[in-house]
């Protein structure tokens, strides 16, 4: 949200803005040099949705590239929020760009049906309740992948844990506020700072966040039964 800021202050700062068509080198310019990585239609005559490196939401822009502007575009006939949509598509793809290898993943050992991607913090009750509950989606074929977003614990703790040799058991003891080693540290880039910041960019602010296999965001926990149903429901 910071990043959209600035780049609608650069915006309304530059005067002066006419072109006759899209022009993305001019509206990089002006948003900074944040890099557009590609405009394409909305659905809506006459406005295009426009995608920024880093800025996890469509902004929307104006066939000639003169106006910029950010919010819901909802589809009243067909009942369909189109910014929502897209929104999860975005997600996706974004999350696709992360490391598994830097998440924490938990594997059913028959065939794998579903994957959730579920932002959490090792200090925060509800995200507790949500790993006692981990053997229930196990057992249904869904694959558990957990990103940290520390909203409770600091993120020195949260590094503790996921840079730890067998993050597994690290994370089943803090969850349980049993001490895990302090002294564990990150080698090279934090993966703690780069999900949080991926958090961030989603709008998340609490945890447990889960991000269903079409992008759909849930915040909160949702009983095991009750999302395990909802999973098996999309299509």
């Amino acid at each position: 949200m910071k990043k959209i800021a600035i780049a609608l202050g650069l915006m309304m700062a530059t005067t002066g803005v006419s072109m006759a068509k899209t022009d993305l080198s001019h509206i990089e310019s002006i948003l900074g040099g944040m890099k557009v990585e590609k405009v394409s239609p909305s659905g809506v005559k006459g406005i295009n949705e426009l995608y920024i490196e880093g800025v996890n939401l469509p902004l929307y822009l104006s066939e000639d590239g003169r106006y910029l502007f950010e919010g819901q575009i909802t589809d009243l006939v067909e009942r369909v929020n189109l910014t929502e949509n897209r929104q999860n598509k975005i997600r996706i793809m974004a999350l696709e760009k992360m490391n598994p290898k830097d998440m924490i993943i938990y594997s059913p050992e028959g065939a794998k049906k579903h994957t959730i991607t579920v932002f959490t913090d090792v200090n925060c009750p509800y995200c507790k309740k949500l790993h006692d509950d981990i053997s229930k989606y196990l057992k249904a074929g869904v694959e558990v992948r957990y990103m940290a977003f520390p909203a409770i614990a600091t993120k020195e703790r949260m590094e503790s844990v996921w840079c730890a040799k067998d993050p597994k058991a690290a994370v089943d003891a803090a969850m349980h506020k049993r001490q895990v080693d302090a002294k564990v540290k990150c080698e090279g880039e934090s993966p703690v700072e780069a999900q949080y910041q991926l958090g961030i960019s989603f709008g998340i602010t609490g945890t447990p966040n889960i991000i269903l296999e079409n992008g759909q965001m849930i915040g909160g926990y949702v009983p095991a039964e009750e999302l395990i149903n909802l999973i098996n429901s999309i299509k």
